[in-house]
């Protein structure tokens, strides 16, 4: 098994796919649409995903930050 492997070709199936969505939220703070989670079936495809969400929340707080300190 690698990070490269289908996640519905292992088994994953819906219900599995409603968990992992909680979890990665849980655990990243981020929200991953579901519908990434067909598109992305592979673990390589979501770490690229989280990785973009986490880094554009980042750069958007940081924004925040600059403008209320302009203010």
């Amino acid at each position: 098994m690698s990070i490269h492997d289908d996640f519905y070709d292992l088994g994953g199936h819906s219900l599995l796919v409603t968990n992992l969505k909680a979890r990665i939220q849980d655990e990243f703070q981020v929200d991953i649409p579901l519908r990434s989670f067909f598109e992305e079936p592979t673990i390589a495809g979501m770490d690229r995903l989280i990785s973009e969400r986490v880094s554009s929340d980042e750069e958007m707080l940081r924004i925040l930050d600059d403008l209320e300190s302009e203010s």
